[in-house]
């Protein structure tokens, strides 16, 4: 998870970078602001692509993670989308050879009908495990070996066998048949994040007036806030004695606005604890496949199992982003969640093989709620820090845990914002 740290370190570079050269003071005011080329700015894909399925000229949709700002004044908001194509595509090759993916921004819509000119090319991604990225083209770095069957060649035919679907091709050759493994495609998945470089600067104009949230606004965010009920800061194992994970998050909405602003954001529902999805999950985990089938244990909380759950799937079954909610008020409208992130596989002889979670809670915190104001049915109202909160320690599995000690609270509901000034 390399890339995914480099990733969530690009944020503040960009924040750094934007709008810093301001002019003296009596100075006039600027035509426009300038982000130099080679600055990172934090991104997200709308939507999956795959090198090799997907080919040159594709049109590629990716969102804005942040805002460009100049003192108090939104100059760019944040989740703006973001257009780019694809100038390089080739799927894996034989003798493992990996595929290769480039894409190339050209716009980004500051709002409806006016684009800014942008040149960015890939820099980060979130999973890359197995991706090396050169000068703006990502690469699958995965080699396979070359492995002899010593099988008569009438059996081949001659033939060479390739579908979509086979990962080793058989070749004929003199004597045998040569089991020819072939490489990955690069694969980036719907929700991903990633960083794109300026390839040339970028050229912001001056707003007229300054984009700010009203007074009015700023008190009802103090005022939702405030009346939060209080809440336990860490979930349990069954047993309710031994403290489990800390809770990041409060949202505020039904279960239908949770539903929809989790849909919206890429992530999917869990799946079912059911026995076969259970073994189908742990052995994908074990394996490394790819899946995104992989039940969640269950955790408690105030005696009672989560209500709902969420996941986003990462490359394999090993890596994902995941959280667990409750309800916590009579009418189900504000609910507590626990959001962790799986980055490998651990194993301990007094405990059957489970998720090795991150230790960086506040990293998981800050993604999701990315997420979810990105898919735009979710508005972030602040942080509230709850009785009890740690700031390092472990889980119920005897995982570490690091954190600031706050949650972030979340308005659900498509058009949020606009709900708050109403």
């Amino acid at each position: 998870m390399k890339g995914a740290r480099l990733l969530r370190g690009a944020l503040p570079s960009l924040l750094a970078a934007t709008f810093l050269a301001r002019g003296a003071e009596g100075q006039q005011p600027r035509l426009a602001d300038t982000l130099p080329a080679g600055a990172l700015v934090p991104v997200r894909f709308v939507h999956g692509i795959v090198s090799g399925r997907d080919g040159v000229g594709t049109r590629v949709m990716l969102q804005s993670m942040a805002s460009l700002n100049r003192d108090s004044c939104v100059m760019l908001s944040p989740f703006r989308p973001v257009y780019a194509r694809l100038v390089e595509s080739r799927g894996g090759g034989f003798f493992g050879e990996g595929g290769e993916l480039a894409l190339q921004t050209d716009s980004v819509r500051r709002r409806s009908g006016v684009m800014l000119p942008v040149s960015a090319v890939l820099d980060t991604l979130e999973w890359r495990a197995n991706i090396s990225i050169d000068d703006g083209v990502a690469k699958d770095k995965r080699r396979k070996t070359t492995h002899s069957a010593e099988l008569p060649a009438a059996t081949a035919g001659g033939l060479v066998i390739a579908t979509g679907g086979l990962a080793v091709v058989p070749i004929a050759i003199a004597g045998g048949v040569s089991l020819v493994w072939k490489g990955k495609a690069v694969t980036i998945k719907g929700g991903e994040l990633a960083a794109l470089r300026l390839a040339a600067p970028f050229i912001v104009p001056s707003v007229s007036t300054c984009r700010s949230l009203d007074s009015a606004g700023v008190q009802a965010l103090q005022r939702i806030l405030s009346s939060l009920p209080p809440f336990a800061a860490r979930t349990t194992d069954k047993s309710g004695q031994v403290p489990g994970d800390q809770i990041n998050f409060v949202l505020l909405g039904s279960q239908g606005q949770i539903d929809s602003a989790f849909a919206a954001a890429d992530w999917l529902p869990r799946v079912a604890n059911t026995l076969k999805n259970e073994v189908t999950g742990a052995t994908d985990v074990v394996l490394d496949k790819s899946s995104s089938k992989v039940a969640f244990s269950n955790a408690y909380y105030a005696g009672r199992v989560e209500d709902l759950a969420f996941e986003r799937p990462g490359p394999t079954a090993r890596e994902r982003h995941h959280i667990r909610l409750w309800s916590i008020d009579s009418a189900r409208t504000t609910w507590v969640g626990a959001a962790d992130e799986d980055i490998g596989l651990k194993v301990d002889l007094k405990q059957l093989p489970t998720h090795r979670v991150s230790p960086d809670i506040d990293d998981e915190r800050d993604i999701l709620s990315g997420d979810l104001e990105a898919g735009g049915c979710a508005v972030f109202i602040g942080y509230v820090s709850p009785k009890g909160a740690i700031t390092s320690g472990v889980n119920s599995w005897g995982q570490q845990i690091r954190s600031d000690g706050r949650a972030a609270v979340l308005k659900m509901g498509c058009g949020a914002l606009n709900d708050l000034t109403r």
